[in-house]
This record gives structure tokens, C-alpha cells and sequence, in this order.
């Protein structure tokens, strides 16, 4: 659900792009107006499927590189509470009692 908002962006590139490229085939049109319609849905489905497969790729490679850097501020504030565990500093710390 959280790409609902992007792919609809680009359904309607999609679209626009298909509109501009049948009036400039201008040349080469049908009379019938179902042909067209399908040539026009064609042309949509086929530039949505191109444009999502791009923002997906780019989409995974930028979450990886977040991923790696989150990893880094984990592992920190990890280090941080088990120093403030030590220290009494925090609810969980019970003099006499060994916490290591």
C-alpha cells in the first residue's frame, strides 16, 4: 500500500505519454475506434510496466542503502544501553546484583 501513490503517478505518465505518442502517429491512424482504444491501452500498459519496473529497482536499491546504514545506528544505540545498564543509569540496574 505504501507505493499505491507513486504507481498511480505513473499510470497517469503512462497514459499522457500514450495520448502524445498515438497524435503524433498521426500517419498511420485506423478509421475504427476500437482499434484506437486498444492500440492507446496497449501503448499504457506497456509504458506502466516499463516506468514501475525502473522505480522498483531503484526503489530496492535505495532501501538497501538504508538498510546498511540503519544497521550501523543499531548497533550503536545497543552499545549505549548496555553501557547505561552498567553504569545505573537506567530502571533496569539492581545493585548486588550481578548484571554481566
Amino acid at each position: 500500500m505504501r507505493h499505491v501513490k507513486n504507481l498511480g503517478i505513473i499510470l497517469t505518465i503512462s497514459i499522457v505519454l500514450s495520448i502524445l505518442g498515438f497524435i503524433i502517429d498521426i500517419g498511420e491512424r485506423v478509421p475504427d475506434i476500437i482499434v484506437n482504444l486498444l492500440d492507446i491501452a496497449l501503448m499504457t500498459g506497456l509504458f506502466f510496466i516499463y516506468i514501475s519496473i525502473i522505480y522498483l529497482i531503484f526503489n530496492f536499491i535505495i532501501r538497501l542503502g538504508n538498510k546498511k546504514s540503519n544497521r550501523n545506528y543499531r548497533v550503536n544505540k545497543f552499545n549505549i544501553q548496555s553501557i547505561q545498564v552498567r553504569t545505573g543509569n537506567s530502571p533496569e540496574y539492581h545493585p548486588g546484583i550481578d548484571t554481566y
